[in-house]
């Protein structure tokens, strides 16, 4: 009737632009899966993988971008000026869970 041959030509168009589109984004399968990482240069054309951080804010319709202050993280730090600790770890720092040798004296 509308020479797809099918009954649903929007449906059927539909699903083969779902699956064009499935491939060039998707999960990668069979031998491209291993290969090399997909970055933007190994990628397609229009394909911006970007650096994982997220967004503070959105772009208008005129392309300004508008910071959205609920979307900035807010650090809580404690107040540290009454404490011995140091701003740096030894470079020869153990990790072993013994305890300083003055205290093992005492126990013995």
């Amino acid at each position: 009737m509308w020479g797809f041959g099918s009954r649903r030509p929007v449906a059927s168009a539909m699903s083969s632009l779902v699956d064009a589109m499935r491939g060039k984004f998707g999960n990668r399968q069979g031998q491209s899966m291993g290969r090399f990482p997909l970055t933007g240069k190994r990628g397609p054309r229009n394909f911006y993988k970007g650096k994982g951080a997220p967004s503070m804010g959105k772009l208008t319709s005129k392309g300004a971008f508008v910071l959205q202050r609920w979307k900035i993280p807010q650090l809580i730090v404690p107040d540290l000026t009454d404490t011995d600790l140091k701003p740096y770890v030894a470079i020869r720092w153990s990790s072993s869970p013994e305890p300083p040798a003055e205290k093992k004296e005492e126990s013995q």
